[in-house]
């Protein structure tokens, strides 16, 4: 759940030339002034820019729950589907390597606010390796991370979260590998609708062009892997950016005004107009709240979905005069 939110709102200083894709700045709100902000780091934040970081991390966790909050209010929400059920054979035969991508396929069909969590995968390879696990969307690495595997079996820690499609593959150019099969499609399926699966199967593509991907019943060498899908609804704010601005810029001035009431610097910030942040920081609050009701009422969402069916226990009443 990647904050598609920062930095969409900038800090005015004087070392900054780059007006933010909003075009707004934080300092433009009443009360706020890079001073302000820079008076209130502490040590290990060593200056705004910290202070900044910090601020933004804590408002884009807040936001996501409350936008959660405002659509429960309409609709059922999904969390979490069950876990992919998969376990492969070891092939006892040792493939010599070859110039390729070889790895596997993890995709969820024509679904929205869906993604793919991957926890650990074990592959078992004949000799000591110093192996990059690569992770592809549509040919684009999005993530990779290297692993030093010795002879036999090893887990592979991911702990990440993907969109609905992620190819997860290593070069084999100078790999010898094992073959993996498992008889039968693998997919996990959502209690809620037939049609919502994940679905699984081993792939290989050419170096030079990861995007083509050629299915195989091999997961070489892979025997397990941990994973589920999960249903992640940044997308609603992520996709409407500019119907957020105002109830981000109110967030972040409330969290600012956090900040400084409970910063251990001792200033006039934080001392002296203490009464003052804290006005601010219930008027900021209540501006963010009406803020992000009505703009969560102005969006429609596409119910009956893996993630968001309709509510039926919301029943509208209406009584004649």
């Amino acid at each position: 759940m990647e904050n598609c939110l920062k930095d969409y709102v900038g800090v005015k200083w004087c070392g900054n030339t780059q007006m933010p894709l909003s075009g707004f700045f934080i300092n433009q709100l009443p009360g706020i002034s890079l001073e302000s902000i820079e008076k209130t780091a502490e040590k290990e934040q060593k200056n705004f820019l910290g202070v900044w970081e910090d601020v933004q991390a804590r408002a884009w966790l807040r936001l996501y729950k409350d936008v959660k909050v405002n659509l429960r209010k309409r609709h059922k929400l999904l969390t979490k589907m069950a876990p992919i059920d998969f376990n492969a054979e070891l092939i006892d035969t040792i493939i010599a390597p070859e110039a390729l991508y070889k790895g596997f396929v993890l995709q969820v069909d024509n679904q929205v606010f869906t993604s793919i969590y991957i926890s650990s995968l074990k592959i078992t390879f004949p000799a000591d390796e110093s192996v990059v696990f690569n992770f592809f969307s549509e040919g684009v690495l999005i993530h990779s991370q290297t692993e030093l595997v010795t002879t036999g079996a090893n887990t592979i820690k991911i702990n990440k979260t993907f969109g609905n499609e992620v190819f997860v593959c290593f070069d084999a150019t100078m790999l010898s590998t094992y073959s993996s099969t498992k008889d039968g499609d693998c997919y996990c399926e959502c209690k809620e609708f037939d049609d919502c699966k994940i679905r699984m199967f081993g792939a290989t593509a050419e170096l030079s062009h990861p995007e083509d991907i050629n299915s195989s019943t091999d997961f070489f060498g892979i025997t397990e892997i941990c994973a589920s899908m999960h249903c992640d609804y940044s997308s609603i704010i992520c996709c409407f950016k500019d119907e957020f601005i105002d109830t981000w810029m109110n967030l972040l001035g409330a969290e600012l005004m956090i900040e400084r009431r409970f910063s251990s610097r001792l200033n006039r910030f934080t001392t002296i107009d203490k009464e003052a942040a804290a006005e601010l920081l219930d008027y900021y609050t209540a501006e963010y709240e009406k803020s992000l009701n009505e703009t969560i009422k102005g969006i429609q969402v596409q119910e009956n979905n893996c993630c968001i069916v309709c509510n039926p226990l919301l029943v509208s009443k209406h009584t004649l005069p």
